[in-house]
């Protein structure tokens, strides 16, 4: 990708604009300490977030995203070793909404960068909703799940350009933006983000996820049905978030559980990251035993990290994963 000192988008709405290690200041005083941190990484002790970030800025590219008016946040771009760009991003929000100009944004950078590669990566913490609504809604597909600590997971994502241009709706369309060759200044000193406007990240409410207990549910597969028959003490949950309902049928046996699980089809990927904590939360209370998963194995991360994973039985399509 050969990098440009600045994007504008054809209606003049939008400025992508390179910074340099001499803006290190502008994005401290932008933007919360704990999301620089996750963007850029800790300071070694004796080193301050600004110098540390000026050093990183020698070999990665920063973009600001603005119009005449205001910033709205900031997308990095980082060289991998493996050939491919990264990109990552901070949107400065109000009301825990981000403006469709960083969205829009993300359309621009990625729109230029496929014109002469096919590939591109990033990830985001799986608590961060408005960060995987960025990347899903482009067209990111989650690689592989990882724990950061003990709090946090996070999500590996990878785009092909095949699926950036499927996924775009028509208000997006990148035919209508234009990459200028021509560089406007942009004076930063005018347009600082206030501290307080930076909204706190908001956690996913557990009133938003349901959990209803031993009601008549119809499951899908076959093989769950016949086990509804078994004469074993069995309990059935309804779980649901959002577009998301997800069956389980406990069965208990004498030394561990089973527990037989559904989730609908056609739901949205960036969803299924979501309710992934809360059935964390839900499985944490059970006892130990084999979870058997009837879905797509694209739904798998759903699990993935959290628990063992034994294989996959084709002839059932179910992953099988141990609860301990």
């Amino acid at each position: 990708m050969k990098i440009s000192k600045q994007f504008i988008s054809k209606s003049g709405d939008i400025y992508l604009t390179l910074l340099s290690p001499n803006d290190a200041d502008f994005i401290v005083l932008s933007t919360k300490r704990e999301e620089l941190e996750f963007l850029f990484g800790v300071p070694e002790n004796g080193i301050s977030l600004s110098d540390y970030i000026k050093r990183d800025l020698e070999w990665t590219f920063c973009y600001v995203i603005s119009d005449t008016n205001s910033n709205y946040g900031i997308i990095k771009v980082v060289p991998e070793l493996d050939d491919v760009l990264s990109f990552h991003g901070i949107g400065w929000s109000k009301g825990f909404q981000f403006s469709r100009k960083y969205f829009n944004a993300w359309y621009l950078i990625h729109d230029f960068y496929f014109k002469s590669n096919s590939i591109s990566i990033s990830n985001c913490l799986l608590s961060n909703e408005r960060g995987i609504k960025v990347l899903t809604n482009i067209g990111y597909l989650p690689n592989f799940i990882f724990k950061v600590d003990n709090e946090h997971y996070k999500v590996s994502y990878k785009l092909n350009k095949d699926c950036f241009y499927s996924n775009m709706d028509n208000d997006y369309l990148i035919s209508n933006y234009l990459i200028e060759n021509k560089s406007r200044n942009i004076t930063f000193n005018n347009i600082i983000v206030n501290r307080k406007s930076v909204s706190k990240r908001k956690k996913l409410s557990i009133k938003r996820f349901k959990v209803i207990k031993n009601i008549n549910l119809k499951f899908k597969s076959q093989y769950i049905k016949n086990r509804l028959l078994l004469d074993l003490g069995k309990q059935i949950y309804l779980l649901s978030f959002r577009t998301i309902k997800i069956k389980i049928l406990e069965i208990n046996f004498l030394n561990q559980n089973q527990y037989h699980v559904e989730i609908n089809d056609n739901v949205k990927i960036h969803d299924v990251l979501f309710v992934k904590l809360h059935l964390r939360e839900f499985f944490d209370k059970k006892l130990k035993g084999e979870i058997f998963f009837y879905n797509n194995q694209k739904y798998d991360i759903l699990f993935t990290n959290d628990y063992i994973y034994l294989g996959r039985d084709r002839f059932r399509n179910t992953s099988i994963w141990i609860l301990r």
